[in-house]
């Protein structure tokens, strides 16, 4: 900022640090502290899986021995006290240390702030989650592939300071806003679930027939017949058992996730093959617009119709399946292979623990309707409309999500510029704040120098 706003003052977080030794620290490094130290239960670690967005996650805990923890005690993190990212992304993330915490201390990957009791410590937890904060710590930060800030990068991170009761105000308006954002992103949450409920619900009654009993009577067609999947198909096989050759360029190979999402994605491949491998495959396992791709190992039940023309080829992961024309269509066989009637059926045949297996044979058997033609292609209109709403309503929920994540930035970016709340020329102003707060550091000093003198 080139002119600050009406009694602000810009500092260093060191200035703000409690008047006592190692009120600004990192974890123990080197042999004080390695994965082989942790135990069941003790002295609590917080790394840097626990630091949220602004929050403390406390899903990922690890411990040491108490009596480890007393040989570290300069690395303690007590309730209140602040955590923050010395590397990953975002780097510089904070959290505050939760009531009931218990012993605690922080890894090496990770520094710990305490706050001068003077200082507002909620008001520098949102600051250092601020756009202009994240930034400061981007510039300081150093390293190849992963970012990162050190200690004294850490204590002279530059912050902006309002006086205390604006601070206050700025506290209390982004606990408002955030209880909001929360909500919403709560309710953003809440759709994707419900649209894959949605479209279960929906191929569950396309596999009973349910979807268009109606439509089916008043044309007077018969109930469809329940048909073994060999007896829609042409062939059933899977991918070439055999690893292919490697190329720099050429056909590309998928595998699983290429296609974990329902739709077959090139862009994903793993690696090429030579264009003459692809011609030495039989017919059967070389794919085709219109034929079906199912996925039958480890991620097992995955459908996707082939809708692409170009060449590809795919791991032994996967099965293909090519429809009979005569008897049905690859948009029926993929609808059908997604219902949830199918997945038991997988289930039930497949083979294996670690890694679940679902043999061609079994695949082969699996018993799936055969409405006429006409029903066939009505199933494809009604679910292909109702899931492209559905998809449209889950992208312009992902759009909604990325738009709150953005709004809480600029939220941030103004409460931290000083235009979220009005300046009050009443406030005492922070370099006030300032003055008392290194008084109160300067007396600390000069009686721990007191008590060392003999």
């Amino acid at each position: 900022m080139t002119q600050l706003p009406s009694g602000w003052a810009e500092t260093t977080l060191g200035d703000l640090a409690a008047p006592e030794p190692f009120s600004i620290t990192d974890g123990p490094f080197g042999s004080s502290l390695k994965t082989e130290h942790y135990v069941a239960s003790g002295a609590r670690v917080i790394r840097l899986t626990n630091i949220g967005n602004g929050s403390f996650l406390d899903d990922d805990a690890a411990y040491i021995a108490e009596a480890h923890f007393a040989h570290l005690l300069k690395h303690q993190a007590l309730p209140g006290d602040l955590v923050t990212a010395a590397l990953g992304d975002p780097l510089g993330r904070t959290c505050i240390i939760p009531e009931g915490m218990g012993l605690a201390i922080v890894k090496a990957d990770c520094f710990r702030f305490r706050c001068h009791p003077l200082v507002n410590k909620d008001y520098l937890h949102g600051w250092l989650n601020s756009p202009q904060a994240r930034q400061n710590f981007v510039e300081r930060g150093h390293g190849i592939g992963r970012l990162r800030i050190n200690l004294n990068d850490y204590r002279v991170t530059p912050v902006l300071l309002p006086p205390d009761t604006e601070q206050r105000r700025i506290v209390a308006k982004l606990d408002t806003l955030s209880s909001r954002s929360k909500w919403a992103r709560a309710e953003l949450d809440r759709i994707d679930p419900l649209i894959l409920r949605t479209k279960k619900a929906i191929l569950h009654k396309t596999f009973t027939g349910e979807l268009t009993s109606a439509w089916r009577a008043e044309r007077g067609l018969p109930e469809p017949p329940t048909v073994s999947l060999r007896e829609l198909c042409l062939s059933i096989t899977d991918g070439d058992h055999q690893a292919p050759p490697r190329s720099e360029s050429g056909v590309p190979f998928i595998t699983i996730s290429a296609m974990n999402d329902g739709r077959i994605q090139l862009s994903k491949a793993t690696r090429y093959v030579p264009t003459e491998y692809t011609t030495q495959l039989s017919s059967a396992r070389r794919p085709a617009l219109g034929d079906v791709l199912y996925s039958v190992t480890g991620s097992i039940g995955i459908p996707a119709l082939i809708t692409t023309s170009e060449t590809f080829v795919f791991q032994r992961h996967i099965a293909i399946l090519k429809p009979d024309l005569g008897k049905t269509t690859g948009w029926f066989v993929a609808t059908v292979l997604g219902a949830p009637q199918i997945m038991e059926q997988a289930l039930a045949v497949a083979t294996g623990t670690a890694q679940l297996t679902i043999p061609l044979s079994g695949l082969r058997n699996f018993r799936v309707p055969l409405p006429t033609e006409l029903e066939q292609a009505e199933i494809i209109r009604r679910v292909g409309a109702v899931f492209t709403k559905l998809d449209r309503l889950a992208a312009e929920s992902r759009s909604a999500t990325a738009l709150w994540e953005r709004l809480d930035q600029a939220i941030l970016a103004k409460a931290f510029g000083g235009e979220l709340m009005p300046q009050d020329p009443s406030d005492e102003p922070a370099p006030v704040l300032l003055e008392r707060v290194r008084a109160d550091q300067t007396k600390s000093r000069l009686r721990r120098v007191q008590a060392r003198r003999p």
